[in-house]
């Protein structure tokens, strides 16, 4: 149904927002519930929207709703049963993109839920940077791992009994300084926008999933069905980065392991050969250049 003060396309199997003629671009109210709208890219053709209904649709991102600056006059919204519902703060990111809205999912905005929506963000924002960098820990101590792992059995291959090199090449092993050597590797520094973005995302979707089962817990223990968002969002932010604490520590406990390793096997190869003494190599070569001198005598 379209008019110059409404339009409503409900349940039509939207899945973009086309271009209306001119005279709807009037409309303060637009209906787009129980769709398959994946943007609200095209809202910004009503720029005297009120109210908009949008429930039940695909969008999964906080972002895709930033078109909907361009409706300054936008004061009822409601986005229920959309992915981006799950989201951790969902309510508070939109009260602070959307500083004219007035009520959303059906419940009333008040001056304090916009404090309040502040100092939330500011804590999800603090969790996400501890639980980024606990992730790039991570992924520099497996890698750590793996490349100790490596090293082990080239030289384990190499420097045997049965390896030529084994006569003419003492190993050597480098002591690894591991706190030294992490602080050093900038593996978050050197982060590209799309490869935070990417963590971030996993991170993100860690935190929901991690969300979603205080809710049932707390519903299944008789409790409260649901915690204060902010209380809700917390709990879950530490339960991910109390998991990703106890992964670096036994991280660090297996290259500590590996490195010990490595260093027995040097020891191992070496054993035998005194400090400075020439390789079996060595001791033939010299015995080929006296019998060779030997022989031209």
């Amino acid at each position: 149904m379209f008019d110059s003060f409404k339009v409503a396309c409900v349940e039509r199997y939207l899945t973009h927002i086309d271009e209306l003629p001119e005279q709807y671009h009037s409309a303060e109210v637009v209906y787009l519930s129980r769709n398959s709208l994946r943007s609200l890219a095209g809202i910004q053709q009503f720029p005297f929207l009120r109210v908009l209904s949008a429930s039940d649709n695909l969008l999964e991102d906080i972002e895709q709703l930033q078109v909907l600056e361009a409706c300054p006059n936008l004061q009822v919204a409601s986005f229920e049963r959309n992915p981006l519902a799950c989201l951790p703060n969902y309510r508070n990111k939109l009260m602070q993109l959307l500083p004219r809205l007035q009520m959303l999912d059906g419940q009333g905005i008040s001056g304090q839920d916009r404090q309040r929506a502040g100092a939330a963000l500011k804590q999800e924002a603090a969790c996400m940077a501890v639980m980024l960098s606990n992730a790039c820990m991570v992924h520099k101590l497996a890698r750590t791992a793996e490349l100790l792992q490596l090293h082990t059995e080239l030289r384990r291959t190499l420097f045997g009994s049965s390896s030529v090199l084994a006569r003419s090449i003492l190993p050597s092993a480098i002591p690894l300084d591991l706190l030294k050597f992490l602080k050093l590797w900038d593996y978050e520094g050197g982060l590209s926008p799309a490869d935070r973005r990417i963590i971030d995302d996993a991170l993100t979707r860690e935190g929901v999933r991690v969300h979603r089962q205080l809710q049932h817990a707390a519903i299944q223990l008789k409790g409260p069905a649901q915690l204060p968002a902010l209380q809700a969002w917390d709990a879950a932010f530490s339960q991910v980065m109390l998991a990703q604490q106890r992964t670096i520590i036994q991280l660090v406990e297996l290259v500590n392991v590996l490195h010990d390793e490595a260093a027995r096997l040097v020891v191992a190869l070496t054993r035998g050969r005194a400090p400075g003494s020439p390789s079996k190599l060595e001791l033939e070569q010299q015995e080929d250049a006296e019998q060779q001198m030997a022989n031209e005598r």
